[in-house]
């Protein structure tokens, strides 16, 4: 029971629909809007007075990524401009191949970047995926059908590196043929020593290592002679001791002797057998005072 009943007073009956609310009120007889309407709904809710044909963009199921797919695929093969990778077979070729299963692996490799333009695919360049995708067709790993896109083959890479970047370990991640035995030595032996697979692993179909990795650890060496002061008596050399101000030479105390030891050992038998008419212009130029 209310309070107004309890104190003897009786509550009026008002008729809402005659009521006049304020922004946050409602009347019963109009109808709410529904909030939080998507795009597509909005249009079926509130239809416009010109009839609006629904397409993909304004459907839940989104666009047909198997025709996409297919259309870039087309695209792909009939312009001669488009990037190629890995080995081009004939439809012959293809066709007469046997179909065998493919699985999804993670694949463990390492490798020296000295001559490579980087870890990634690059249809132009020299690059370490390139050489391994090639690896693993002519291994059999990958079927002639899949030889020519990567993307067939869902290949990923865990962490890009740049040129000339070295890597102990970086992990792929890709579809392959896996039935055989001795996989690793048979791709190993169609690359270059700079390249190794250490390991092959059947992973879930899901599996991908980019989304996978949740750190990368990266080590970078400097040579100890990158520390060395300049040679005192060049131009940069002058320069530092000009600018760097008092205690210069008392930073430099462990490598004070460095520049007279290497001039007397190793410079000095260099410059003496040469002819002494261009001896003087030479040790100018090792000083860095050559003009």
């Amino acid at each position: 029971m209310d309070d107004a009943a309890t104190d003897g007073r009786k509550r009026k009956n008002y008729d809402s629909s005659k009521q006049s609310f304020g922004s946050r009120g409602h009347a019963d007889s109009k109808k709410r809007k529904k909030g939080d309407l998507g795009r597509g709904e909005y249009l079926y809710v509130f239809p416009s007075p010109t009839p609006i044909k629904p397409t993909n963009s304004l459907s839940r199921e989104g666009p047909d990524k198997r025709a996409k797919a297919e259309q870039s695929r087309l695209k792909r093969e009939s312009d001669p401009a488009a990037p190629r990778y890995g080995i081009a077979f004939s439809q012959e070729e293809i066709a007469a191949e046997e179909r065998r299963p493919k699985r999804k692996v993670a694949v463990l490799v390492g490798y020296a970047g000295t001559g490579y333009k980087g870890m990634q695919l690059t249809p132009t360049e020299k690059t370490i995926e390139g050489d391994l995708f090639e690896a693993f067709i002519k291994a059999g790993a990958i079927s002639k059908a899949n030889a020519d896109d990567p993307k067939k083959a869902s290949l990923v890479r865990c962490a890009r590196t740049d040129k000339g970047v070295h890597a102990a370990g970086n992990v792929i991640s890709l579809k392959l043929i896996v039935e055989d035995e001795g996989l690793v030595e048979r791709v190993n032996g169609f690359l270059n020593g700079q390249i190794r697979v250490w390991g092959i692993v059947r992973t879930t179909n899901s599996f991908s290592a980019y989304q996978a990795c949740d750190s990368r650890w990266y080590e970078y060496l400097i040579p100890t002679f990158a520390f060395l002061p300049p040679h005192p008596r060049s131009f940069l050399g002058r320069k530092v001791e000009e600018f760097a101000g008092e205690g210069y030479r008392d930073r430099q105390a462990e490598v004070e002797t460095f520049w007279e030891t290497v001039e007397r050992e190793r410079i000095a038998p260099l410059v003496e057998a040469i002819e002494e008419d261009i001896r003087s212009e030479v040790v100018k130029t090792l000083q860095g005072r050559g003009g």
